[in-house]
């Protein structure tokens, strides 16, 4: 506004067709427009005056709103309303309510949120596989082993859909550079990880199996954001062509490094996730991870008794494993950022 007021009083006093168009041309615009521009500048105004929506029309726009359904855009309200309020006052007012809409969803969804926060690192793992591309037409899979507690990816593997002694077999490299398994290993209800070979390797090793209940990829989001930032950072998104394997795990353990050693984490204290797993032994020892294996598998015994239906069953099974754990205090669960003493089956994030 303050260079058009310029533009107009330089006019006024040069009034020279000729410097007009110099003007005119050095802003870009034809020379109608800065005339337009000295005459609005001699009444005191520039631009278009805003028509702001009054509380009639408000109400109407809200109302046309709701009768379409909240996933209406603006130009149908305003075509609703047979052009009695403007584009710009309906884009306005249907903005507003959808930010309003969208705080008042994340509040309640903080409100009842259910968050698990792990006392200790190898305590529980996180285990999920993702499809990172093609090479001559066959499916590239990755295997993802994350520690909850520390954020540090601790098994990484690539190659052919796995199996149940793929995923033994990278879980077993894992105990070997951490020294032990986790008490409790999570994961959704891929083939992999419902095979005999798996469930007979973690009987062997003392580890509670805590699945989710089923479609419900929040209850296992420990490893589903690592796979999300390991995809992001190695350009693997699942639907490229590939030249080889070699070059897919490269990239693919390359990501995996600088999320271990690079990324700051404000979930711990600003600090590596290799840092946050330095301890070298685990936070247990033997007699307390067989104390453990034991009333976890009590536990869940008791809970299933009796109960009804598939999923009904995997809830409360995987309840009675998450009540063990806090029992243990090897973790907490709050509802909201509230503590709560023992929890129901509900969802978990």
């Amino acid at each position: 506004m303050v260079v058009r007021r310029a533009v107009a009083e330089v006019l006024a006093r040069r009034r020279s067709q000729g410097r007009q168009e110099q003007v005119a041309k050095l802003l870009g615009v034809s020379s109608r427009t800065l005339r337009g521009w000295r005459v609005q500048a001699a009444r005191g105004r520039l631009g278009r005056p805003r028509r702001e929506a009054d509380l009639q029309q408000v109400v109407e726009i809200e109302a046309e709103w709701e009768r379409q359904g909240k996933t209406s855009g603006a130009m149908s309200v305003q075509k609703g309303l047979n052009g009695m309020v403007s584009l710009r006052q309906a884009r306005e007012i249907v903005a507003e309510r959808k930010r309003a809409e969208r705080r008042e969803r994340r509040q309640r969804l903080e409100s009842q949120r259910v968050h698990v926060e792990v006392a200790a690192p190898q305590v529980l793992w996180s285990v999920d596989g993702t499809q990172l591309g093609r090479v001559e037409g066959e499916v590239l899979e990755g295997q993802v082993v994350r520690d909850v507690c520390s954020k540090k990816v601790v098994g990484l593997s690539v190659g052919p859909p796995a199996g149940g002694e793929d995923v033994v077999a990278l879980l077993e490299e894992a105990r070997q550079e951490a020294l032990a398994l986790p008490l409790v290993l999570s994961s959704d209800h891929g083939g992999a990880y419902r095979s005999r070979v798996l469930a007979e390797y973690l009987k062997r090793g003392q580890v509670v199996h805590l699945w989710t209940e089923g479609h419900v990829p929040q209850q296992n989001a420990w490893a589903e954001r690592c796979v999300r930032e390991l995809k992001e950072e190695s350009g693997l998104d699942g639907s490229l062509e590939l030249g080889e394997v070699t070059a897919a795990w490269t990239q693919l353990r390359a990501a995996a490094e600088r999320l271990n050693r690079a990324r700051l984490r404000r979930s711990l204290g600003w600090r590596t996730a290799a840092v946050a797993c330095q301890a070298p032994s685990p936070a247990y020892d033997e007699v307390v991870r067989a104390r453990f294996y034991a009333a976890a598998c009590t536990a869940v015994r008791q809970a299933v008794a009796g109960v009804q239906g598939v999923r009904a069953r995997r809830r409360a099974a995987r309840w009675a494993i998450l009540n063990t754990l806090q029992n243990f205090e090897y973790i907490n669960i709050t509802r909201g950022g509230q503590p709560i003493p023992h929890v129901k089956a509900e969802a978990i994030s």
